[in-house]
């Protein structure tokens, strides 16, 4: 597979070549319809084999997802576990842990709120974690995959935020200062991108560190939200090359949506085989580091 397009894009045109991970669109278009049908799934139970998850019952995620048709379609994308959730989340694990461990933890855009729940495995008993959404069902989708993947209710919760409502109105937010930021596909449309700039720039701190992963769809977009971003933020390009895959176990009767072999030791058990397939969209994964008030 080729990974095209580099990190920058064509300045001259919105070329669907230059999202490519595949040498053809219709490679590219063909995995993209495989990896739908894990869209549409009412559970998943995602593997992350990462040694900082290392106990017997922390690799394997099994997250609820408002996937099945007109349910679905009615709760328009926060009802999904995207690929960028599960990227970010696998770096999280194994890169930043030592960052994680006492972290007090926002999630912008959390969805089913899988990477809040990687996150919430990492902290540990000293740390916190909030995680946030606009719509009111994905708020309470989050709250109850949290609660069941094992995370404290003292300690890790849920809550309504629509970009651009005053934190001073949610009581979650108000007064807060958080450690980590992290977001995961949430740069979907043109018409967010300055929401979601905002937002960020309110809720971090001079001490905050944010983590923020999309699965491109268009350069121009991205290059916008990277402009956007460098006026309040300092931007890290982390390298994904290593991390774009998913490890998914079939429970009974359930196809593995995506081309994908046994994932060796573990590959069955409590409900079917472990599968593996590559993500299908060029996966950006940025640190920011807030600039300095003049």
């Amino acid at each position: 597979m080729a990974e095209a397009g580099g990190g920058s894009g064509s300045d001259s045109d919105d070329d669907l070549s230059h999202l490519l991970r595949f040498d053809t669109e219709e490679e590219f278009f063909a995995a993209a319809s495989a990896n739908a049908a894990c869209y549409f799934r009412s559970e998943r139970h995602i593997v992350l084999d990462e040694e900082a998850l290392a106990s017997p019952d922390a690799t394997v995620f099994t997250f609820r997802q408002r996937g099945e048709g007109k349910e679905h379609l009615a709760d328009n994308t926060g009802g999904a576990i995207y690929d960028a959730a599960i990227l970010l989340g696998r770096h999280l694990a194994r890169s930043e842990a030592a960052v994680l461990k006492g972290a007090r933890v926002l999630e912008l855009g959390s969805g089913p709120a899988f990477t809040a729940a990687v996150c919430a495995r990492l902290i540990g008993e000293e740390g916190s974690l909030l995680a946030t959404d606009g719509e009111p069902t994905s708020v309470e989708l989050a709250r109850e995959n949290l609660l069941v993947s094992g995370a404290h209710p003292d300690r890790v919760g849920a809550a309504r935020y629509w970009w651009g409502t005053p934190i001073e109105e949610i009581p979650e937010l108000k007064g807060k200062e958080w450690d980590v930021v992290i977001a995961a596909d949430v740069a979907y449309t043109d018409e967010v991108l300055g929401p979601l700039v905002e937002a960020l720039r309110v809720v971090c701190s001079s001490k905050t560190t944010a983590f923020l992963c999309n699965g491109s769809r268009s350069w121009k977009r991205e290059r916008s939200l990277r402009n956007a971003l460098r006026e309040h933020f300092t931007l890290s390009e982390i390298d994904t090359t290593d991390l774009t895959y998913v490890t998914e176990r079939e429970a009974p009767g359930q196809g593995a949506g995506a081309a994908s072999a046994e994932a060796g030791a573990g590959g069955s058990g409590a409900g079917g085989k472990v599968g593996r397939r590559e993500m299908h969209r060029y996966m950006l994964l940025w640190r920011l580091t807030p600039k300095k008030k003049e």
